[in-house]
């Protein structure tokens, strides 16, 4: 059974809502096969995967986002792919995070990690030592960071000096130690020692100040990735 499929949607945040309609050859016209609301861009991929594995024979999809006139007509590659291995699909056209550095006017894209470092994103980096001593965010001293585990097997750091505790965090990067934005903002010190060149206060930094500017990261970074998917659908 031969069938064309078109999935016809909405978003609103990082949420879609829309509809999934099927035309089986030879009969003429699209019919509603199903139906979603408020669910991810993986999810709504998995669907629209999911009906297209019911047919033996896809001829085409289009994707057609409601604020947008122009469509997205896949290529017979991208079907194959969203069939066979929809996993593989859904990565292919996720668009991937985004480090932006925060300046006083537009937002510019940076790669790396030495470069990233000096960005300020949904991480701050703290110098790293190859004896393993890290530039603690609380203290500013250089100190050992003592790894554990926690019950939901997150790991978490202890530094040795002022024996503050963070986590979950990450494994280090080279020469930098990423702290997530969030876990450090909730650790709702009165400041925090982060040299980096995006730091004008610095190298010592106020908690209000540093959610001023993830606030203001957290915007810039929406308006990059909203223009993106516009730009891809």
């Amino acid at each position: 059974m031969k069938a064309s499929l078109r999935m016809s949607y909405r978003r609103n945040g990082e949420m879609y809502s829309g509809e999934i309609w099927s035309q089986v050859y030879p009969t003429r016209g699209y019919v509603m096969s199903h139906s979603f609301e408020n669910i991810s861009f993986a999810k709504m991929m998995t669907a629209l995967a999911r009906e297209a594995r019911t047919y033996e024979e896809v001829e085409g999809i289009v994707l057609e986002r409601k604020e947008t006139s122009k469509p997205y007509v896949m290529s017979s590659t991208e079907i194959n792919q969203l069939v066979t291995d929809p996993a593989a699909a859904i990565r292919s056209m996720t668009v991937p995070d985004l480090k932006v550095i925060v300046l006083d006017k537009k937002p510019i894209l940076r790669v790396g990690h030495d470069t990233l470092a000096d960005a300020f994103g949904d991480s701050v980096y703290c110098s790293r030592k190859e004896t393993g001593e890290v530039e603690c965010p609380f203290c500013g001293r250089w100190a050992p960071l003592v790894t554990s585990m926690s019950e939901e097997f997150q790991m978490s750091l202890r530094c040795g000096k002022c024996n503050c505790r963070l986590g979950p965090v990450r494994e280090s990067q080279g020469n930098w130690f990423p702290i997530s934005t969030d876990v450090l903002l909730e650790c709702c010190q009165e400041r925090y020692y982060i040299p980096r060149s995006w730091n004008k206060t610095g190298p010592w930094i106020g908690h209000e100040d540093l959610r001023r500017i993830y606030e203001q990261y957290k915007k810039e970074k929406e308006t990059c990735l909203e223009e993106l998917q516009d730009h891809k659908a």
